[in-house]
């Protein structure tokens, strides 16, 4: 195995550099960011407003599509590394939502063992590597596979390129979490043959080894920062131990022994790793995604069928970066796109079905699962938990990972033993382009619609370049044939030419779709952003307009906020809003990802220590006065804003979450200082307080801790507008006391009387 790899090793990072070097050039010699910023920037204010000097208009940007690295993963990573750097375990996020579990958010990749490199370099360049080890690695680790399993140097050069730089890939790229989970996979995979071709004993070193390697691994794919493609990815793995144990040329017992052996050493790793998804199983079970049945019924949910098309002309239905995409949301969800020269030796493989079956059975089964088949459908219309919550477009993972495999199995046998005998075969991809091309046409020229028209000449536009793509790589393949067959040797030159042609196909495809930016638009600070942060703390803002500040942006900027996009958040902060901006108590609406405020006069959002609200129209309710403005941006301040921790005036009881907002709404108005208990406490506190000579302050303040000093000449009852949740840790002086349940959900610490040092950390221990 040492003297494999040592070869095998130093050939793919070779030419991994190289294509690396060649993807990213514009980062190499521009000095740019693979990073959608530019989008924050143009689509944005007050980012728009900064800038509107250069760009009166907004600042042109590349891809709408994929905001969401920007609105989430980048804010999350840059809390999480902000936290490790204060030497704090990164548990708790202040800045979204009024305050979320952070590490539980396994988005935020807050376990990461990569995050070693924001610790070393400056954030924006820490991510620019983050992202640029995605196909570095992928590449190398899809090589490394494919020589274990015979497959020719040329043959997996090809099948690595494939996985490394597929539509799937590159459409995810720039979030820096997904390609982190996919890219261990093949070597993932790699250690599994190890492990099931040698011996199972506790003695054997080997075994010890390759077995610590494989928790360790499969501990960076869950961490890395998706939990669906790491759960897809896992599925695959275990299939293929099965299949490799079943394989061996052994006893049947010995077959199950080395299987079971594999299991255990799995199972040591879910023991492991349970520091990353038991929080997150806890955070999923509560949030409002979990009791949401109907999400699985929105449109782009599974591939639609007429989006395999993608897989032989990717830009059918156009391309969110050329702003003209048509088809079902969204494009990202659904391109499985490997290459066309790729794709037509896909079929040659079948002539080694005793070595590919698994894959083709990968292949197969998961396009029934990713597609509104009745397959696909049984995980929710069972209602199985977990699975009915998780979106199976993004099985197109182990599409790819199988196409790319199986191209490299087409390749090995283009090169060696096929001959013209295997042009059917080779056929059945540009016969499948032509087809689609042709019938778009005539159904063009027949139709009068003119909407339809105009996106069917949108799709033809976009087919011309694979159609000649396929009719090159068809043309170069028979004519390869042809050579070989007459028994000229030119096979380098095939293989480079080979190459040259696929890299143009993926990095062109690649290029089309990513944004660079200039560092100069990576988060840049604005004057009302700087404002804010000169603001002492605690206080929470609120934004008025969704074409302000997208939520969690602020969060980079260490400034706290009440609105949120997560897949994952608390149900009961989702009812606090519905109540907030309707009133309406119980009719509960369905998801959403993004949360936001409106309803600027609901006592309820007072009770959420908004301090200052962005927006762009004029503000004339009382006690409201502008503070600051950039460009067509105003920032409002609340001079009657409810500090975040107060005491309480009186206190009220009620017997249901129902009635507590109820309560809320009818009782608070006339009195913001009265504190609603669940009747479970009830008598354990007074009912009213005495409020004359209390007085309280803040002594340290970070969001996710803080020290509270206060003087009291009797009990109290402290309310702070902190989230209530199991992680918080609450001290009295020295002594932990539990804290209580206020308002719904926020947090209430009896006080006794004299002077305090109050103390509260969001922390699992």
């Amino acid at each position: 195995m040492k003297n494999f790899l040592t070869s095998k090793v130093s050939f793919s990072i070779f030419f991994s550099l190289i294509f690396i070097a060649v993807f990213f050039w514009q980062t190499f010699v521009k000095g740019l960011i693979p990073a959608p910023t530019d989008a924050l920037v143009g689509l944005y204010h007050p980012f728009r407003d900064f800038y509107s000097g250069s760009y009166p208009r907004g600042m042109p940007f590349k891809n709408f599509l994929i905001t969401d690295p920007v609105r989430q993963q980048i804010p999350w990573r840059k809390i999480v590394v902000d936290e490790l750097k204060a030497g704090v375990l990164p548990w708790w996020n202040p800045f979204s939502f009024s305050g979320v579990p952070l590490a539980a958010n396994i988005q935020s990749g807050a376990y990461y063992p990569f995050n070693v490199l924001f610790l070393l370099l400056p954030f924006e360049a820490g991510w620019t590597v983050l992202i640029f080890i995605q196909p570095f690695l992928a590449v190398i680790f899809m090589f490394l596979f494919l020589r274990k399993k015979g497959i020719s140097k040329s043959a997996s050069l090809v099948g690595a390129v494939c996985f490394g730089y597929s539509g799937f890939s590159i459409a995810w790229l720039t979030w820096g979490t997904i390609g982190h989970v996919v890219l261990w996979t093949p070597l993932i995979l790699y250690i599994i043959d190890e492990l099931i071709s040698i011996p199972f004993t506790i003695t054997n070193h080997k075994f010890l080894g390759l077995s610590f390697l494989f928790i360790l691994l499969l501990f960076f794919q869950v961490s890395a920062g998706h939990i669906q493609a790491a759960v897809y990815c896992m599925i695959l793995e275990l299939s293929y131990a099965v299949y490799v144990a079943g394989a061996l040329k052994l006893h049947r017992k010995e077959k199950y022994t080395r299987f079971i052996a594999v299991v255990s050493v799995f199972t040591v790793f879910v023991t492991v790793s349970s520091v990353v998804w038991f929080p997150m199983l806890q955070e999923i079970l509560s949030s409002a995604r979990a009791g949401d049945p109907n999400a699985w019924n929105v449109p782009g949910w599974f591939l639609p069928f007429q989006n395999l098309i993608q897989f032989v002309i990717p830009d059918f239905f156009g391309n969110p970066a050329t702003m003209n995409y048509f088809g079902i949301w969204n494009y990202g969800e659904f391109i499985g796109y490997i290459g066309i020269f790729p794709l037509i030796v896909v079929f040659l493989s079948i002539y080694t079905l005793r070595k590919t079956w698994f894959w083709w059975s990968c292949l197969l089964v998961f396009l029934f699962l990713v597609t509104p088949t009745i397959f696909g459908k049984i995980p929710y219309l069972a209602h199985i938990p977990l699975l009915s919550s998780i979106q199976p477009s993004r099985m197109l993972v182990i599409i790819d990972i199988s196409l790319s495999i199986l191209a490299a199995y087409g390749v090995d046998l283009l090169l060696s033993r096929v001959s013209k005998r295997g042009i059917f075969l080779l056929s059945i991809v540009p016969g499948i382009v032509f087809s689609i091309s042709g019938v778009t046409y005539a159904i063009k020229f027949f139709t009068k619609d003119e909407v339809f028209s105009s996106n069917l000449s949108i799709a033809l536009r976009n087919s011309v370049f694979p159609v000649l793509l396929t009719v090159v790589s068809f043309v170069f393949i028979v004519f390869w044939l042809y050579i070989k067959e007459k028994g000229y040797r030119f096979r380098r030159v095939f293989v480079v030419l080979m190459l040259a042609i696929i890299l143009t196909d993926l990095f062109r495809f690649g290029w089309k779709f990513t944004p660079f930016v200039s560092g100069k638009y990576f988060f840049p600070n604005t004057s009302l952003i700087s404002f804010l942060q000169s603001v002492p703390k605690p206080f929470r803002v609120a934004v008025l307009d969704d074409k302000i500040f997208p939520p969690n942006v602020l969060s980079y900027y260490g400034i706290e906020s009440v609105d949120g996009y997560d897949p994952v958040y608390g149900q009961r902060y989702t009812e606090y809003l519905h109540v907030l901006d309707t009133t309406e108590v119980g009719a509960f609406p369905a998801f959403q990802r993004i949360v936001s405020v409106r309803n600027m006069s609901s006592v309820l959002l007072k009770l959420l220590n908004v301090k200052f609200y962005i927006t762009f129209n004029e503000i004339s309710l009382p006690n409201f006065k502008k503070v600051f403005s950039e460009g067509n941006t105003l920032v409002y301040e609340d001079t009657t804003f409810m500090p975040r921790a107060y005491f309480a005036s009186s206190v009220r009881y009620s017997s249901s979450d129902f009635d507590t907002l109820k309560t809320m709404l009818n009782v608070i108005p006339g009195d913001t200082f009265v504190s609603i208990l669940e009747e479970k406490d009830k008598k354990i506190l007074p009912d009213t307080y005495d409020l004359t000579k209390n007085s309280l302050r803040f002594m340290e303040y970070s969001g996710y801790s803080m020290k509270i000093k206060t003087q009291t000449k009797g009990d109290q009852l402290l309310v702070l507008s902190q989230k209530f949740d199991s992680s918080l840790r609450v001290t009295v002086d020295t002594k932990r006391v539990i804290p209580l349940r206020v308002n719904y959900m926020f947090t209430g610490v009896r006080i006794p009387r004299g002077e305090h040092i109050i103390s509260l950390k969001y922390s699992p221990i």
